[in-house]
């Protein structure tokens, strides 16, 4: 009897480790934290050998250096004046789009919900944006993007979908 319990210890433990030893090829799991990830190097067709490296150490803004477009950002305000008299407001809001808005005083345009949303993203989307970008760089894009050559006043405030914040104001 007690050969028999012995024989069936074993065989279970032996199972226990074959088993355990099989799947480990596929292994999913993510890189701690602080952990330098290094994907495996990849030929192209001319021949040339890519590394990309994707580092996790610090939780800073994911870089903005690709296209700007509206789903970067949560939300986006701007006020213009010209000459100190209202020139351009809008307002995104991704998660609330019934609220947005868009006013060119200069033109005489007004859109709120989603023909506000459909506008401002158009404009969003022309901003070349990057998360180093400074404050003389956001005003730049954003005056040529809405088509404005000078301001008295000028506020942009916008959040990134990470939750990093910027804000940018200027009066001449």
């Amino acid at each position: 009897m007690k050969k028999q319990q012995l024989t069936m210890s074993a065989l279970i433990l032996s199972g226990a480790l074959v088993l355990g030893a099989c799947g480990n090829d596929g292994n999913k799991e993510a890189p701690e934290p602080n952990q330098q990830v290094t994907p495996p190097t990849t030929e192209q067709e001319d021949n040339t050998v890519e590394t990309p490296e994707v580092e996790t150490e610090k939780p800073a803004v994911e870089s903005q250096t690709g296209e700007t477009t509206a789903t970067n950002f949560e939300k986006f305000e701007v006020e213009i004046d010209v000459d100190g008299k209202d020139a351009i407001d809008l307002e995104y809001d991704q998660k609330d789009p019934k609220d947005n808005e868009y006013k060119n005083y200069v033109t005489n345009e007004a859109f709120k919900g989603e023909d506000a949303t459909a506008k401002v993203e158009e404009f969003v989307n022309a901003l070349k944006l990057t998360d180093t970008s400074s404050e003389e760089e956001v005003i730049a894009e954003v005056t040529k993007a809405l088509g404005i050559d000078a301001y008295s006043k000028i506020e942009v405030e916008y959040k990134y979908a990470d939750g990093t914040k910027v804000e940018v104001k200027d009066k001449k």
